[in-house]
């Protein structure tokens, strides 16, 4: 069949129509269920993780003597395990309600659920987020780190500027000094002006020395200073992505115990969503209505009745199936009778009616027919 130039063929149209209009809420949702589901566990493994770090840091700061022990840290994992399990559970059974309520959170049925998730959910939150936060806290690592770098840069350049200008200027210093002291002793007994002279020359030397060792201690003043301003202006930079990164940290905390959620009702939600659309387009459906009322009398009318025995007549059965509870009107019966000559349930022999197949037989015949799964 020919299409129209720029749309899809017929053959096209009928499968897209089928992934999309005609999709049931299952198949549309099948793969989201599941994967919010398993994501709600994976939540509750990363909860555990970061929640272990507040508890194992609360309990090493109240008692030293526990770091020396393993038992903490596997007490502290069972704990939070048990913790998890049991606001899951109860988080299910809150959705569970929450959906039989007609999601009325306010119902008064609801009062003790909500009671149970708000201190369960509150506590796993305070938990995880306080983990977080110590888990991506690195200010005291960082300061640690920024003080070491400090000191060894500044120790640095003051032994390269002792060793290579100060200490060699102060050595000169005072091997002119006491040139200066013997020049002056010398000079009381003999050629005063000559050592005179020689003191005032050295003593020139010790100002031009002392002038550069003040050169020397302010370049180096300004390049611990340099140094200083770097490594301040570094730290501050630091703190500043460690607090960011903590916010985030927190933020995808939070994110995680929310999926726990999303994903535990989710898989309520879907189970509600897909008994109500069984219900809705199945089970009301004349089709599988038909069915039910087929299936109840054949289950009382052919009890106890033998392949190849005659059946009681049509008013005998008709008042079996009364006695029996079961539903039926005149109409159902005629056209009962009907489907079971159809499908050879029955055969007529002369003026008698001969069952040719046990009742389990004939409802999984009906179950076929009729396309029940």
């Amino acid at each position: 069949m020919a299409t129209k130039k720029g749309y899809i063929t017929h053959e096209e149209y009928e499968k897209l129509k089928v992934d999309t209009v005609e999709q049931s809420y299952r198949d549309t949702h099948k793969k989201t269920d599941w994967g919010l589901y398993i994501f709600s566990w994976f939540g509750n493994a990363a909860s555990i993780f970061l929640a272990f770090f507040f508890m194992d840091s609360l309990f090493n700061s109240a008692f030293i003597e526990a770091t020396e022990t393993i038992l903490l840290p596997i007490a502290i994992i069972f704990f939070l395990t048990m913790f998890e399990l049991l606001k899951r559970r109860v988080f299910e059974l809150f959705s569970k309600s929450m959906i039989r309520q007609g999601f009325n959170i306010l119902d008064k049925h609801m009062w003790g659920y909500n009671l149970a998730v708000v201190i369960l959910v509150g506590g796993s939150f305070y938990l995880s987020l306080s983990g977080a936060q110590k888990f991506m806290n690195k200010e005291t690592v960082i300061v640690k780190t920024s003080e070491k770098n400090i000191s060894t840069k500044l120790d640095s350049i003051n032994k390269f500027y002792f060793i290579n200008y100060i200490k060699p200027i102060q050595e000169e210093n005072r091997t002119l000094n006491a040139q200066n002291n013997e020049y002056l002793a010398t000079s009381k007994t003999m050629y005063a002006t000559k050592y005179t002279s020689l003191i005032e020359q050295n003593n020139a030397k010790i100002k031009d020395n002392s002038d550069k060792l003040s050169s020397y201690e302010k370049e180096r003043d300004t390049k611990l200073g340099e140094i200083k301003n770097y490594e301040g202006a570094k730290l501050k930079n630091d703190q500043s992505t460690n607090s960011m990164n903590i916010i985030i940290f927190i933020i995808i905390s939070f994110a995680i115990e929310c999926v726990i959620m999303i994903g535990i009702y989710f898989d309520k939600y879907y189970t509600y969503r897909v008994v109500k659309e069984y219900e809705q387009n199945v089970l009301d459906t004349p089709n599988r209505k038909r069915w039910k009322i087929y299936d109840e009398i054949a289950e009382v009318a052919f009890e106890g009745i033998a392949v190849g025995d005659n059946l009681p007549s049509a008013n005998d059965i008709k008042d079996i199936i009364v006695t029996n509870g079961v539903t039926a009107t005149p109409r159902d019966m005629d056209n009962f009778f009907k489907m079971m000559a159809y499908l050879k349930v029955i055969e007529r022999r002369g003026s008698k009616r001969v069952l040719n197949m046990n009742t389990e037989k004939v409802r999984i015949l009906l179950r076929t027919y009729y396309k029940i799964v």
